[in-house]
C-alpha cells in the first residue's frame, strides 16, 4: 500500500496532516518540576513555548521537571492564560 493511501480523500488528508503538525508541535505545555532536595515540594506550571525553558533554574540548581503534558497545537497563548485563571 502507498504511503499516500489518503490523496483523493480531503478528509484523511487533512486528519493525516493535522496528526502531524499535532505530534511535531514542541510549543505549549503544563508541566511539574520538583526540587530533588525538597520531596513535599512541586511546581505546576505552564508555558505556551517550548518545554525545555522551564528544564532548569539558575537560581535552583536542584530543580527539575517530573514531566510534561502537552496542549493541542493551535490554541491561541490567550485561551490557555484564561483556562489557566479560570481553574483557581
Amino acid at each position: 500500500m502507498s504511503q499516500e493511501w489518503w490523496e483523493g480523500d480531503y478528509k484523511h488528508e487533512y486528519i493525516h496532516r493535522e496528526n502531524l503538525k499535532q505530534q511535531m508541535s514542541t510549543v505549549g505545555w503544563i508541566y511539574i518540576g520538583i526540587d530533588i532536595r525538597q520531596d513535599n515540594i512541586a511546581k505546576i506550571g505552564l508555558t505556551t513555548k517550548s518545554l525545555a525553558t522551564r528544564a532548569g533554574c539558575s537560581q535552583n540548581p536542584f530543580y527539575t521537571l517530573l514531566c510534561g503534558f502537552k496542549i493541542k497545537h493551535g490554541v491561541e497563548p490567550q485561551k490557555v492564560h484564561q483556562n489557566e485563571k479560570s481553574s483557581t
